[in-house]
């Protein structure tokens, strides 16, 4: 490996020295006071005791009143925390998840560097998903989910949209906790089901209360603030493999779509 720094990247400290290297060279473009950082523990350990290790390896060099990083610790962190893809970057994530304290505010998101590191590398392909994202999800949600949109994108030059679907789905599935291989999934109606009145593609949620709330409330008159309740609640299960996803929508609502025929598990009268 070329400029390498550890033995074992696996270790405790060496995470949390390289931690704040990457803070240093790439959060602040290489250049951190003395003063303001240098007692700073929120890795773990202190940004001072880190510097003195990379500036005996040539990494770092200490002035009166700076850290300044050089080239080669961007070499470094090329070596330990560059992915290939995506999808590697999320799996390093979840490697790290140990380093993450999601509870106390003082403490820098060290699992989370692979995935901004990835992201800096690669800004044009994130700009592209970003621009794509919005482009497709404003006309989805001003027509609440009409799958009519879902199947002119998949028509309109089909593979590229497909390729852009299968990165957004790929961020919603690993990120923040990656889901397993079969999930189950919820639909609530608020009539009896029938398989004859399905749509091509249909909306479904990966959060059980999320599906009784369809289930529960009518929210075609827009926002109240008690929604009607529908006199026929009815709740779908489906148990299906990831793979089965077309498009992980997210958002607060949980939503998924899948293609039609969806087998049901379990069909369930809460009203």
């Amino acid at each position: 490996m070329l400029y390498k720094t550890y033995e074992s990247f696996n270790e405790d400290k060496n995470i949390r020295d390289l931690a704040w290297l990457y803070f240093l060279h790439i959060t602040y473009n290489g250049e951190l006071s003395i003063k303001t950082w240098g007692k700073d523990n929120r890795m773990g350990v202190k940004l001072s005791d880190s510097m003195e290790k990379f500036q005996l390896k040539g990494l770092v060099d200490i002035t009166d009143d700076f850290y300044k990083s050089n080239s080669k610790a961007f070499n470094i962190l090329l070596n330990y925390f560059e992915s290939s893809s995506m999808e590697e970057a999320f799996k390093k994530s979840i490697d790290l998840k140990s380093y993450s304290n999601e509870k106390d505010y003082d403490e820098y998101p060290i699992n989370k560097i692979p995935i901004k590191f990835w992201k800096k590398l690669n800004q044009e392909k994130e700009d592209v998903i970003d621009d794509w994202h919005d482009s497709f999800f404003t006309p989805w949600w001003n027509t609440h989910g009409n799958d009519l949109i879902l199947k002119r994108w998949l028509k309109k030059n089909g593979k590229e949209n497909q390729k852009m679907i299968n990165e957004f789905n790929l961020r919603k599935y690993y990120y923040p906790n990656p889901l397993p291989k079969e999930i189950i999934i919820y639909r609530g109606l608020k009539a009896e089901y029938t398989s004859e009145h399905n749509k091509e593609y249909t909306s479904w949620t990966l959060d059980l209360d999320q599906g009784k709330r369809f289930a529960k409330y009518h929210f075609s008159k827009g926002f109240t603030a008690k929604p009607d309740e529908s006199k026929i609640q009815i709740l779908l299960e489906a148990h299906v493999n990831i793979k089965d996803i077309v498009m992980f929508v997210g958002g607060e609502e949980h939503e998924v779509i899948l293609k039609e025929p969806v087998k049901i598990y379990k069909k369930t009268r809460i009203k």
